[in-house]
């Protein structure tokens, strides 16, 4: 029986390593993958008028930028100011009068029987993830408009670095194709916030009229 011996390749090891590591790094940038693609979103949506601010006014890109991202931001973080502790200092009323409606209702008293709510919530609430949850949500908002800031920024230069890896002939079709998909989701995704903002403050104004408890 022959015996085969086999070699120490160097090469082959650090290749190896090289793969672990580029898995271990995908496998990491999954949690950001959400931030990113949501960034991404908002340049596709923004980036156009960007643009039209800045042929008209021709002041600098920086500057069209800052305006555009921070201008539409101001009034949620007003809003968020005005209204979440009012909403903090509501939520023990909003608990007490959904558990009266379960525990006085015929509908569901045979299913929920002695069922309190606010216990529930009390034994199943851990404050400490909580709180880490909302710093996440805090810190994931602020990279993403942070990230969506650079990306608007340096558009037209990562617009021709991929560009490069696309064959010469080809190209000129690729960027219109790409350029029409960035105008097209943008007017989508402008329009969906307008809707959203109508729909908000006329459902808000409506509740606020008619006096209904928590609006």
């Amino acid at each position: 029986m022959e015996k085969i011996e086999h070699t120490f390749s160097w090469g082959a090891l650090i290749r190896i390593v090289i793969m672990g590591v580029l898995v271990i790094l995908c496998w990491k940038t999954l949690s950001i993958l959400p931030i990113i693609l949501v960034a991404l979103v908002l340049t596709a949506a923004f980036y156009p008028i960007v643009k039209k601010v800045q042929k008209k006014t021709r002041m600098p890109l920086i500057v069209c930028i800052s305006l555009i991202v921070i201008i539409p931001i101001i009034p949620f973080i007003l809003l968020g100011f005005i209204y979440i502790p009012r909403i903090v200092l509501e939520i023990p009323n909003i608990l007490n009068s959904l558990n009266s409606i379960i525990s006085h209702s015929s509908f569901f008293s045979p299913f929920l029987g002695n069922f309190n709510l606010i216990n529930y919530i009390q034994s199943h609430l851990d404050y400490a993830n909580t709180t880490v949850n909302i710093a996440l949500i805090i810190f994931s908002s602020i990279s993403t408009v942070i990230l969506t800031f650079f990306l608007m920024y340096d558009f037209d230069r990562l617009l021709e670095l991929f560009l490069h890896i696309v064959p010469t002939k080809e190209k000129g079709q690729i960027k219109e194709l790409f350029e029409e998909i960035v105008l097209v989701t943008g007017k989508y995704i402008r329009g969906n916030f307008l809707i959203s903002v109508i729909c908000g403050v006329i459902v808000f104004v409506g509740l606020s009229l008619l006096k209904v408890p928590f609006a």
